[in-house]
């Protein structure tokens, strides 16, 4: 879901153009939406097909329910990948994934890694944090059983388990959270896979960040009043330690 990306959406385009994946097998689309610059043509010369939200959005949440939505009715993909914008993807990453889709899970998260680990001691903290997730948070849960929180970036999820969720309807303007919770509240399980690696450009200075965690916050109160008291009720009624685990979170 790209919005004024002109100037970093070739590079996204031409490293999932390099995966270590039979080409015929996977579909790149480029989803330009509120742009004034040209995000659209910088991606279709890099090579990605185009889908254009035909109605008005206000964030990636509506943005990728009628591309999701679209892409059901249209194609056949056995799952969808998620990315920013600004990333950078190891070649391995679909591979990866679709091991994970293999082994029969429908969602699973990637290792979020970052693209500007030193360019300023801000985007340096960025990556201490993100690196605290994938190992203390994603890696624990994991070898425990329970499920990883999907991160906005580099995530998998199959088309099966949107069917079953009725889609992409996220609501909040934390859609990743919502993901995780909504699939957690319906018993899903979500993988973690480590080798599935996402390079995500950091903020670099403070009013950045300011905004960025600003936008976290309130999602988790949006989140929380969405769904909290129903990740309570599965918690103790059906559903157990991962509904409970992300009522806690």
């Amino acid at each position: 879901a790209a919005r004024n990306e002109e100037a970093v959406i070739g590079e996204l385009v031409a490293s999932l153009q390099e995966q270590k994946y039979p080409k015929d097998k996977y579909d790149i689309y480029v989803l330009p939406n509120n742009c004034n610059d040209d995000t659209k043509g910088a991606a279709e010369r890099a090579g990605a097909l185009i889908f254009e939200p035909p109605l008005p959005v206000k964030s990636k949440g509506e943005v990728l329910h009628q591309t999701i939505d679209y892409l059901t009715r249209t194609a056949d993909h056995d799952a969808y990948i998620v990315f920013d914008a600004d990333n950078i993807v190891d070649v391995n990453f679909i591979s990866e994934m679709n091991k994970a889709l293999e082994a029969g899970y429908g969602a699973a998260a990637g290792f979020r890694d970052s693209k500007n680990h030193y360019s300023t001691y801000m985007s340096s903290s960025y990556s201490l944090f993100y690196l605290v997730t994938n190992v203390f948070y994603n890696g624990a849960r994991s070898a425990l059983g329970m499920n990883s929180l999907i991160t906005g970036t580099g995530f998998m999820i199959s088309r099966e388990k949107l069917k079953k969720l009725g889609g992409w309807n996220t609501v909040t303007i934390t859609d990743d959270v919502e993901l995780t919770l909504q699939l957690s509240n319906m018993g899903e399980e979500i993988a973690y896979v480590p080798k599935a690696i996402t390079y995500d450009e950091q903020p670099e200075d403070f009013e950045q960040s300011w905004h960025q965690r600003l936008r976290w916050s309130i999602g988790s109160q949006q989140n929380y009043k969405l769904m909290g008291h129903k990740l309570f009720n599965s918690a103790v009624n059906k559903e157990g330690k991962n509904a409970f685990d992300m009522f806690l979170m």
